[in-house]
């Protein structure tokens, strides 16, 4: 158990909130959690999660445009996120891949699955940072807690940090959350 991880939970669901945190908890981690990406981005002018569980279809701001701009902010860029989500076509993959999404957890999903994909983040997390990472807050540009998302287009995000998604098997009607795996950028040396 390590009770200095925290995981920040942003689903408009309840349920699937107290669901996640039921989860996270059991694993030993600590747990913040928000309705929406408007009042994630308030708790994250105080302290910065080591993972981020991220709903797509959200009232208020989708969880596209929330990880857009997470992807824009320095002390952000590289918190893993993982996306929850019933959608799994070609193209919602892509555009969270394209995004740096780090897992997908679909919609029904099994505890284990939960667990495995969620432990599987905080290591590669660790692994990537050395496990020194600041969790004070942020000073936020005041339009990240607006009702009405700035939406980035293309070139958006950094591109040192592409990943590569595995989307073969998907022609025949499997998920990433199935058999495909988000991989995480290559170092070029």
């Amino acid at each position: 158990m390590d009770t200095d991880i925290t995981v920040m939970i942003v689903d408009d669901d309840i349920s699937l909130r107290n669901l996640l945190k039921s989860i996270i908890v059991k694993i030993g981690y600590n747990v913040t959690e928000a309705a929406n990406p408007v009042q994630a981005f308030e708790t994250l002018k105080t302290m910065i999660p080591h993972l981020i569980i991220l709903d797509m279809l959200m009232p208020v701001m989708d969880g596209a445009s929330m990880l857009e701009k997470i992807r824009k902010i320095e002390g952000l860029k590289k918190v893993p996120v993982i996306i929850c989500t019933s959608l799994s076509d070609k193209e919602t993959v892509l555009k969270f891949a394209s995004l740096g999404v780090h897992e997908f957890l679909l919609k029904p999903f099994e505890t284990a699955t939960a667990i495995q994909k969620i432990q599987k983040a905080i290591t590669r997390h660790k692994h990537t940072t050395n496990g020194h990472q600041t969790h004070g807050g942020l000073r936020l540009p005041s339009d990240y807690t607006q009702t009405t998302p700035d939406t980035p287009k293309k070139d958006a995000f950094d591109h040192d940090n592409e990943i590569t998604v595995d989307l073969s098997g998907m022609e025949n009607g499997e998920s990433p959350g199935q058999n495909s795996d988000v991989q995480p950028p290559r170092s070029e040396q």
